[in-house]
């Protein structure tokens, strides 16, 4: 899969195409309305048959190729693999722990590490496929918010206090600044009964909710430097669940100046309507988005909001303990109002995938 390394935000433009200036919906409504969540791909080897449970769970799963976005591809190492399925089993498989599963983002490079691998059984297959944290985004982005931001807790607890004050602030302040592109008569129309809207979110992913594991493991694996990064690390989601890419505090990527950036690139119009052309990466998420826009025109919310949202970080300091899966505040001069449009280009994120 290619990836994007650190670039300034102009020079990220410069790979972009540059079509005329014909569509003015903002990056993150285009992707609610027109972007198709890519699946993922699972893995599964076994040798022999499967657990009958185990069996019809994946059967389950396949079943609902736009409720989920994961592919099951079963494995059955007694008879003929594929030579680079049989490299990703070499490296990265368990011969002695039963049934065995790898998740790779579409596109990925088979040198690449998976995103996931550990034992398939039901209570992973579950973590993976949803989470009380993933309905939250989904519904908060069903409600035409422009960007959900997911602030991953580490063990140093002053350092997430610091950067979810620095977040709440920032983001309370482009709320009221930012401004979106003005909607033009020609080219591509709005579709969803939603208000056009500048609005964000900022909920937080403990590392020790068990519940979380799967989503945490998920996010974890978009980037290789991700899984021993220390300190507070933030995903921005947007459209139906496409992360852009990761800010990391260790790497002091996390300031109000980069945070502008972000949001002014996922507010301005979107000049590359082609999905796989632009930055970021589609998480696995549960839902029916079909069914969730037909509520929408019926004047309906497309889901109900959870009642425990995780705006807030835990109550008391935890030490960050492992994956439960087996796997190898600075200044910046602010205008009075921020043009989405104006000389933005896709941000400083390090290490994007395309597609």
């Amino acid at each position: 899969m290619k990836r994007i390394l650190p670039f300034t935000l102009v020079g990220i433009a410069l790979l972009l195409p540059q079509p005329a200036r014909a569509c003015t919906i903002p990056v993150f409504r285009y992707a609610l309305e027109k972007w198709d969540l890519t699946p993922a791909e699972v893995l599964v080897f076994h040798n022999g048959p499967l657990p009958k449970e185990l069996d019809e769970t994946l059967k389950l799963f396949g079943e609902f190729p736009n409720k989920l976005n994961l592919e099951i591809n079963r494995i059955n190492l007694a008879g003929k693999v594929a030579p680079k399925v049989m490299k990703l089993w070499e490296r990265e498989g368990k011969k002695d722990q039963g049934p065995w599963m790898l998740i790779r983002y579409a596109g990925a490079d088979p040198t690449e590490p998976s995103a996931f691998n550990g034992p398939c059984n039901l209570a992973n297959l579950k973590s993976i496929a949803d989470s009380p944290l993933r309905q939250a985004v989904l519904a908060h982005l069903a409600r035409g918010t422009s960007v959900v931001y997911v602030q991953v807790t580490s063990d140093d607890r002053k350092a997430d206090e610091a950067i979810h004050a620095l977040l709440t602030s920032e983001l309370a302040t482009l709320e009221r600044k930012i401004k979106l592109p003005v909607q033009s008569d020609s080219g591509p129309k709005l579709q969803l009964p939603l208000p056009l809207k500048v609005s964000f979110t900022l909920l937080v992913l403990d590392r020790n909710k068990a519940e979380e594991a799967g989503f945490l493991s998920l996010l974890l694996g978009t980037e290789e430097r991700l899984l021993t990064m220390k300190g507070p690390i933030v995903f921005p989601i947007f459209g139906r669940g496409r992360v852009l890419g990761s800010l990391c505090a260790a790497k002091k990527e996390i300031t109000d100046d980069q945070i502008l950036e972000v949001t002014k690139f996922l507010c301005r119009e979107c000049s590359c309507q082609i999905k796989d052309l632009n930055p970021g990466l589609d998480m696995v998420m549960t839902a029916e988005w079909r069914k969730m826009f037909d509520r929408l025109f019926d004047g309906k919310e497309a889901m109900a909001m959870p009642k425990d949202l995780p705006t807030m970080l835990p109550a008391a300091p935890k030490k960050s303990s492992a994956l439960p899966f087996s796997r190898d505040a600075q200044s910046v001069v602010r205008q009075p109002i921020i043009d989405a449009d104006s000389a933005c280009a896709p941000p400083r994120i390090t290490a994007k995938r395309l597609g």
